[in-house]
């Protein structure tokens, strides 16, 4: 008896407080239009690729390289970022990302762009690599026993003016 006796005075007291003549003054929204050059207080200071980048199958069976990258803040907090995106990949056996690099440009400006390649779930971005150099899937050839390097740098706006880099490098071994 005293549970309900409790409960029935809890939703009493709440339904009390919604009563209440005060409310919180609603400031109008703003348009994002051309807010895409401040990136505020938040903006993306450091970029991981995460760790679950790996050699994939597109949907319709061609190998791919699914690329997660991490946009981290200040904080070190998980955020989202804009900017011009370059990912290099190429043998671990070759020296740099020289004559043996494939290179894709990916865009991410623009809020239906952007979106498409963010996962909430991880909170990372996820690009696809498709059109994978023959070397990837071969098990022969001077590049038979190289893992994949992947490298990513994002271009992005800088708080302070103009753009920073944020660059990171991944390897790992191809199936064999």
């Amino acid at each position: 008896m005293t549970r309900w006796w409790v409960l029935a005075t809890m939703v009493a007291l709440a339904g009390t407080g919604c009563t209440s003549d005060r409310s919180l003054p609603v400031a109008p929204v703003e348009p994002l239009t051309g807010r895409w050059e401040d990136p505020g207080p938040f903006e993306a200071v450091r970029m991981r690729i995460f760790p679950l980048t790996r050699l994939d199958e597109a949907e319709d069976g061609t190998p791919q390289i699914m690329l997660f990258l991490e946009m981290q803040d200040a904080w070190g907090d998980s955020v989202k970022a804009v900017g011009d995106l370059t990912v290099r990949v190429w043998p671990s056996r070759s020296i740099g990302a020289g004559s043996d690099a494939e290179v894709w440009e990916v865009s991410l400006w623009g809020s239906d762009n952007n979106a498409s390649y963010y996962d909430p779930t991880s909170r990372t971005y996820r690009v696809p690599l498709t059109d994978l150099p023959d070397w990837v899937m071969s098990n022969e050839g001077p590049n038979r026993d190289a893992s994949v390097v992947v490298e990513a740098v994002l271009r992005t706006p800088a708080r302070e003016g103009g753009q920073r880099s944020l660059r990171d490098q991944f390897t790992f071994a191809r199936p064999g």
